[in-house]
């Protein structure tokens, strides 16, 4: 029988050169080729995420940087600060499979903050966070839960210590939900910096709860990681079916490896992402994408992010993959008649609009896309969000939701969820393309020499 999984999408905001803040998806974000958007994923986070498939998600590249073991005793020393275990046992909890976390855990990246905000009987805590220069996951609890109340901690604004908005991508689960037993219940959001938005001295978070606006400010101890980054230049492309991809460096730190590069300008396809890429040591062992990751390939710019290896200290690593997400540059518009409840002009005939529906005066549109690839587990962000109707008229299409529907244990087709901004328009209605799923394959593989 054929399940449903529901994923929420995370607002992110980024500056233009002119100050207006666009809204942009992460990972959602997941490894690929195109700009920075934000995938909310569930608590386990089995879903691929990244930061979008890059153009507008990418992939999360870390590779090792240096060998920097502790003890097991130092370790074991960590829990038993007063308020660490509990924050230990929760990143342990929620990103069970990242080695990258556990290895920074255990080797002391670890910063309690313990800061909390109050309203009406609901506590807002941040307990503490895990950092450096690229990437972060913060562990917050929620005191005061009424039994069976759902709490979602998603639509989050990040500023510096000035005030000054960050534009951040970030990842977190749906909700929490208190109960009889547990009217406390702790959680935890990926944050992710990019290159244009450092890591700041001095954070701060605000969140809408029940009718009330919690805000938190902490400091973040960035000599837990100065200094542990480098940059090795590469200087490699990736051709697969005239499509060629530049490689030009990578950037290590304790929690990510950045594969930066461009697309060529002459390709004939936008990219969209690095479907199988991954991070291979010498011991065979496979470094891929966080539970959530980024990427942004505007401007032709490519950008992948993967978990580290750095505490492991490996001889080599390799880049490789064999294929990604592409479409013809040609074929980036959807058009819809939405009273109709049809598709126009599309990709190709993946694409079909499941229901519109009216509610409070908003108008909803669900269009199911099917995956021809098993394998394709990304999560796409199908529209850009601006659309134009047939007189010119433009209007906006926001992100509400995308659910996920599998068979036989196989992801099979998702179905995302747009509302349409206030307005009469004529049918039909043309929007850009932000991710689709056709491909183009060959394998390749890239070594990073880490004894530069």
């Amino acid at each position: 029988m054929e399940t449903e999984r529901r994923i929420f999408w995370a607002r992110i905001e980024e500056r233009t050169s002119d100050s207006d803040l666009l809204r942009k998806a992460d990972d959602a974000i997941m490894a690929g080729l195109a700009s920075g958007q934000a995938l909310v994923r569930r608590r386990r986070r089995k879903f691929q995420k990244r930061f979008l498939a890059f153009a507008a998600a990418s992939c999360f590249l870390i590779v090792c940087f240096a060998s920097i073991r502790v003890s097991p005793a130092f370790a074991s020393a960590i829990r038993q600060i007063p308020g660490m275990e509990a924050l230990v046992e929760a990143i342990r909890h929620d990103y069970p499979s990242d080695d990258t976390l556990q290895d920074a855990i255990d080797n002391g990246y670890l910063q309690k903050v313990d800061v909390s905000d109050e309203h009406d009987g609901l506590k807002f805590t941040v307990e503490g966070i895990v950092a450096d220069k690229a990437r972060m996951v913060l562990v917050y609890t929620l005191e005061g839960l009424a039994p069976g109340e759902q709490m979602s901690v998603q639509d989050i604004d990040w500023k510096d210590g000035s005030g000054r908005k960050l534009g951040l991508s970030y990842g977190t689960a749906g909700y929490v939900q208190g109960t009889e037993e547990a009217r406390s219940q702790t959680d935890s959001i990926e944050i992710l910096f990019p290159e244009r938005e450092p890591l700041p001295d001095v954070m701060g978070m605000s969140v809408k709860l029940r009718n009330a606006t919690y805000a938190v400010t902490f400091p973040i101890d960035k000599k837990l990681f100065a200094g542990n980054e480098r940059t090795i230049p590469l200087d490699e492309t990736i051709e697969v079916d005239g499509q060629r991809i530049v490689i030009e460096k990578a950037r290590i730190s304790p929690l990510r490896i950045a594969i930066e590069g461009y697309c060529e300008e002459s390709n004939t396809k936008a990219i969209f992402g690095a479907g199988d890429m991954l991070i291979v040591d010498d011991a065979g062992k496979e470094w891929g994408l966080p539970s959530f990751s980024m990427g942004a390939a505007e401007k032709n710019e490519a950008h992948f992010e993967f978990k580290s290896s750095y505490f492991r200290n490996p001889k080599k690593l390799y880049l490789t993959g064999s294929w990604f997400r592409a479409v013809d540059k040609g074929k980036l518009l959807l058009v819809v008649d939405t009273d109709k409840k049809s598709i126009v002009q599309a990709p190709d005939g993946q694409v079909a609009v499941a229901d519109v529906s009216t509610s409070f005066g908003k108008t909803f549109v669900t269009f199911k896309l099917n995956l021809s690839r098993k394998d394709d587990n990304m999560g796409y962000m199908l529209l850009a969000g601006p659309f134009v109707d047939a007189a010119g008229k433009k209007g906006t299409a926001t992100a509400m939701g995308t659910s996920m529907g599998f068979a036989g244990g196989e992801y099979m087709h998702e179905e995302d969820r747009y509302e349409l901004s206030s307005g009469d328009y004529v049918q039909p209605l043309t929007f850009d393309v932000y991710m689709y799923p056709q491909y183009i394959e060959k394998p390749y593989r890239i070594e990073i020499p880490l004894d530069q």
